[in-house]
């Protein structure tokens, strides 16, 4: 897998602001779940141990997840109050997610989300004292707690065996729906002639869709309902507080439509050019782009 290597950028303040930073690809892998200034660390504090960070926020404050994953907890918990917990797999390892002092919640046990998705609104419930999130990074599961700021960071994503910044011209992946000592037959065009069967569970990249059919690469389709389709995502791997521009056709001749803000994520429709199509025609460079490959469970 080709490395993605970003500069590490710390900030010592007494009060710290929520900023994504650069981080290496080996340690950070979630995004910041909530805007907000971090007004208690990971650590000892009154003489227990404080389970992870806070952050605070006046007003209707969105929370998102930090990861790709299913939930595995929403409910009322003693102390949390209302809480979310999301288990995520990454690279191979298992890590879970805690969102506590929900004002409410908007996920279930067993919902899948993607990075970024709306779980809640920042709130109150519980053992709290003003409106703050409290997030919790714990590996691999509930109570192993580990200290949050070793995992967030700007990386939107590390997905075992995949490659950011893909110039193949794929916006997504299939797997094939069916059990692996059975397959799926391979056609030449969209209601074409035969070509092969490829087994079942494969995964492969997707370059187009047809009249009901997903391009696999040259002249390979399959059936749309033969396979399961997951769609590429892309981040925007750029200080929050600016943004890069958006044009109306994949070249820097395209006319300029508007900009995104850094560290926002979006949905991949297309790639051309070098450019990635976010949807309606909005055109983004690839080296402003994180790619995050969806996992096949």
């Amino acid at each position: 897998m080709k490395k993605l290597v970003l500069s590490l950028v710390t900030v010592v303040l007494s009060v710290l602001v929520v900023a994504p930073v650069y981080a290496d690809a080996s340690t950070e892998y979630f995004r910041w779940p909530a805007e907000g200034t971090v007004t208690s660390e990971y650590g000892m504090r009154w003489g227990d141990m404080h389970e992870g960070i806070d952050i605070a926020k006046k007003g209707d404050v969105p929370v998102t997840a930090a990861y790709s994953g299913y939930v595995t907890r929403s409910t009322e918990m003693n102390g949390y109050g209302n809480i979310i917990t999301i288990r995520h797999k990454i690279g191979g390892d298992t890590y879970e997610t805690a969102y506590a002092h929900l004002r409410s919640k908007a996920v279930s046990v067993g919902d899948y989300v993607d990075i970024g998705d709306f779980i809640g609104w920042m709130g109150n419930t519980g053992d709290s004292s003003g409106q703050h999130l409290h997030f919790e990074v714990h590996k691999p599961s509930w109570r192993n707690s580990t200290n949050p700021r070793d995992y967030l960071g700007s990386r939107a994503g590390v997905l075992d065996g995949t490659e950011f910044n893909p110039t193949n011209g794929s916006y997504g992946y299939v797997q094939i729906d069916t059990s692996p000592e059975y397959g799926v037959n391979v056609y030449d065009a969209p209601n074409g002639d035969f070509v092969k069967r490829v087994p079942g569970q494969s995964v492969y990249g997707v370059y187009a869709k047809e009249d009901g059919y997903y391009n696999l690469g040259g002249n390979q389709w399959v059936k749309e309902g033969s396979v399961n389709f997951k769609r590429f995502r892309a981040y925007v791997n750029y200080d929050h507080r600016y943004g890069v521009n958006v044009y109306d056709a994949p070249s820097s001749n395209g006319d300029f439509i508007k900009k995104v803000s850094g560290n926002d994520v979006f949905n991949v429709y297309e790639y051309r050019n070098g450019y990635y199509n976010l949807g309606a025609g909005q055109w983004v460079k690839g080296d402003n782009l994180l790619i995050i490959k969806p996992l096949f469970n």
